[in-house]
């Protein structure tokens, strides 16, 4: 077994744990976190972020339909970071493109943003995953309920959008002035032992998705 293989494996045996072993009940736990917002950056040498477009609404996270928005995704009640990003992704792909991103996508420890953004006044995390594989192979959500698709859009290009869900809009601002994008993609080039591959050996989207779907939301 390689080192990058038990490096993930510890990664998620710890993180996971959480989710496996049951969780708290709604009544308890405390918010601390809303949900999680994914910025998906591909084509490095040039940067764009993964886009789509929400289908339905949802008042408690000031989600609307029509949106241009990035990846985001709830949490459910005791539910850890990891387990709200592998949430959070099937908004982005499905278990067709897993065998190209458990080899090209990948979580960064420094660029995991807790309490950064804010949704109807709870505070919510922003985590920036690095893509560096081919961005002209289709991705097709998993969860086709709640988006569609909508590509690529340069990191430069993206505040000049219309009709941007709140918290994209939040992520738009803190890149300009803190250059998280850049901070990412420096990390990603130059220290490759902080490179975390997203997705678990043998793991599939899908089975995970629809397990998760009968946890409840914390909102």
């Amino acid at each position: 077994m390689s080192k990058t293989q038990i490096k993930q494996q510890v990664f998620y045996s710890k993180r996971m744990e959480k989710l496996n072993n049951g969780n708290a009940s709604p009544e308890t736990e405390k918010i601390t976190c809303v949900g999680v917002e994914l910025v998906i950056v591909g084509h490095l040498s040039a940067p764009k972020i993964w886009t789509v477009i929400e289908l339905t609404s949802k008042p408690q996270t000031g989600r609307q339909k029509g949106q241009m928005s990035l990846p985001t995704e709830t949490k459910k009640v005791g539910e850890n970071e990891l387990s709200n990003i592998l949430g959070a992704l099937a908004e982005f792909c499905s278990d067709d493109q897993l065998p190209n991103l458990k080899k090209h996508l990948f979580l960064l420890p420094d660029s995991y943003y807790k309490g950064v953004l804010s949704s109807n006044n709870n505070p919510g995390d922003l985590a920036i995953l690095v893509y560096d594989g081919d961005t002209d192979i289709q991705f097709t959500p998993l969860n086709r309920d709640e988006v569609e698709p909508n590509g690529w859009i340069p990191v430069g290009e993206l505040g000049g959008k219309n009709n941007i869900r709140d918290v994209a809009q939040q992520f738009i601002q803190l890149n300009e002035n803190e250059d998280l994008i850049k901070k990412a993609i420096n990390t990603f080039r130059n220290f490759q032992d902080k490179r975390i591959p997203v997705f678990p050996p043998d793991f599939s989207l899908e089975r995970f998705y629809r397990q998760r779907e009968k946890l409840r939301n914390v909102v």
